[in-house]
């Protein structure tokens, strides 16, 4: 664990500091395996390289069958920058994580000096915790999630600047940001509120005029959805369907992944615990107990989990409590600034937009509540202890790098088992495949056709590769199969901790933690021949 006076002495060099962490982080994206949704982008992104006035209207197989790109949630500003970096380097994994990394740049260097306009001592640190902790370092990959993380903290940083400088400027870039943004990805738009507030704040006719920039990107963008397509891509993406069940689920799941990548309530607990009453103490005690008892016996029931897994789902779930009840405690107790009303909106604007919206809960979502949930550390504690902050840090790194570790490991499996697959199947054979994720991408490459449940036709004598705990398409029922080998992603030291298991770390449900200690093989990929 790190020394608090050798920690001290740190805190001087902060540049310094902080380009450690980029490196670290960039080193350890560098040549990971393309992973879980980073195949739609891929894919999306090899269609815009040859059709870029068409960027809706390629197909992609990401369930059953080929599906056009307007079927699915994202706006293609992103795959934009996939395919020009293909086009000059080719779609291989260290030049596209070069791409990221800039964006990892971008995030710690604006989370800095965002955090110093609300507590220069504390910037430091609230910035290694952000980006060497497991929800940043594990969900890099060449997701949206760091792009969009990024363009937030840019967005957020102008806009708390308008208050210091030329306000109609400052404005402008995050508005100008924040658009770019809403091309990637529509989960920022919850900043449109915050770019409403702010100009509302400013009272000022000139200042409005900003607001046109969201507005005609996104009614420009939908124009070219109806010459392309005929519909708006934003008004006709997947929505949820409001029940008390999708309430509580996505609830619960928000909770959990919350709880499961923030080493560093600590600091939150050590505050409170410092600054209240022995009755209040209890009282909240108490209820966050009762809260996590009914919540579990909610989502198993009886009898109970066994009790290993059960330990990791009460200690997330509390932990995740813990992160939405003392932020609320503390700022209750603080007087806020109208700067501070904006990080609250930020922070509860993205919280309601995830658990509403999300088609499901991930701790790549959950990631973006965490640089507003550090500025309120830093706003509402003053002195902070500097033995939690070292613990805390020191926790952070030491579970990001393992996760990181195992997910590499996790990531890797599929790339190194495609090319060992086909070798182990005679060459003039025919070979069939399924199953979505880094795999999707990796057995394509190999020569591997890819199954299309409604469209392919596999005959006698072909082979069939199928990846045990990978999301696949459904395999037409009357097809009888020899197992002829199979290659198995066995449990080490470095994957114990695991994010595998049909990806949990990447899509989680009340019943289904992020991660956990498992003793049991990460994957296995079964090579099977067609014998009816």
């Amino acid at each position: 664990m790190l020394k608090a006076s050798f920690w001290h002495r740190l805190q001087n060099y902060p540049w310094m500091i902080l380009s450690a962490v980029w490196i670290i982080a960039t080193l350890i994206n560098i040549n990971k395996a393309f992973h879980i949704d980073d195949t739609f982008h891929l894919e999306a992104a090899e269609w815009i390289q040859h059709n870029p006035l068409r960027p809706m209207s390629g197909y992609i197989n990401w369930v059953d069958t080929d599906e056009p790109i307007h079927h699915f949630n994202q706006p293609p500003l992103y795959f934009y920058l996939i395919a020009s970096v293909g086009a000059l380097f080719g779609y291989n994994e260290i030049a596209l994580h070069l791409l990221q990394s800039v964006f990892i740049l971008i995030s710690i260097v604006f989370f800095y000096k965002l955090a110093k306009l609300f507590n220069k001592e504390f910037a430091l640190s609230a910035s290694i915790l952000l980006a060497l902790g497991p929800g940043f370092l594990v969900n890099q990959n060449l997701m949206t999630d760091i792009p969009i993380l990024s363009i937030s903290v840019m967005f957020m940083y102008y806009i708390i600047k308008a208050d210091k400088a030329d306000a109609f400027k400052n404005l402008f870039i995050a508005a100008l940001i924040l658009s770019g943004g809403l091309l990637i990805k529509y989960t920022l738009l919850p900043l449109v509120i915050i770019l409403i507030y702010k100009v509302w704040q400013q009272k000022k006719i000139r200042v409005a005029l900003v607001l046109l920039l969201p507005v005609f990107t996104i009614a420009f963008w939908s124009l070219t959805n109806y010459l392309e397509y005929g519909g708006s891509h934003i008004l006709g993406r997947p929505k949820n369907t409001f029940t008390p069940d999708l309430l509580l689920n996505n609830s619960v799941s928000f909770l959990l992944t919350l709880g499961a990548i923030v080493p560093f309530t600590l600091i939150f607990c050590d505050h409170f615990l410092k600054s209240s009453s022995r009755y209040t103490i209890v009282r909240v005690c108490f209820g966050i107990v009762t809260c996590v008892v009914i919540v579990y016996l909610l989502v198993y029931g009886i009898p109970l989990k066994a009790p290993f897994y059960s330990l990791f789902w009460v200690a997330f779930f509390t932990n995740g409590l813990m992160l939405i009840i003392f932020p609320y405690i503390l700022l209750r107790r603080t007087t806020l600034t109208p700067t501070m009303k904006l990080i609250v909106l930020w922070f509860v604007g993205l919280i309601g937009f995830i658990v509403l919206f999300a088609p499901f809960m991930a701790t790549r979502h959950s990631l973006l509540i965490l640089p507003p949930l550090l500025i309120i550390i830093a706003y509402t504690i003053e002195q902070i202890s500097t033995k939690a902050i070292v613990f805390s840090i020191s926790f952070t790194i030491l579970l990001g790098i393992l996760l990181s570790i195992s997910d590499w490991q996790y990531a890797n499996f599929y790339r190194a088992s495609a090319p060992v697959v086909i070798k182990k199947i005679p060459s003039s054979a025919k070979v069939w495949t399924v199953g979505h994720w880094g795999w999707q991408w990796y057995s394509k490459k190999a020569g591997m056709e890819f199954y299309d449940s409604e469209k392919s036709k596999p005959e006698v004598g072909d082979y069939f590769v199928v990846p045990k705990r990978v999301y696949q398409q459904k395999i037409e029922a009357n097809m009888k199969f020899s197992k002829v080998d199979e290659i198995i992603c066995a449990q080490n030291m470095w994957n114990s901790l695991t994010t595998a298991h049909y990806a949990r770390f990447y899509h989680t449900y009340p019943q289904f933690i992020p991660w956990f200690v498992s003793l049991t093989p990460v994957d296995s990929i079964i090579i099977y021949k067609i014998i009816e």
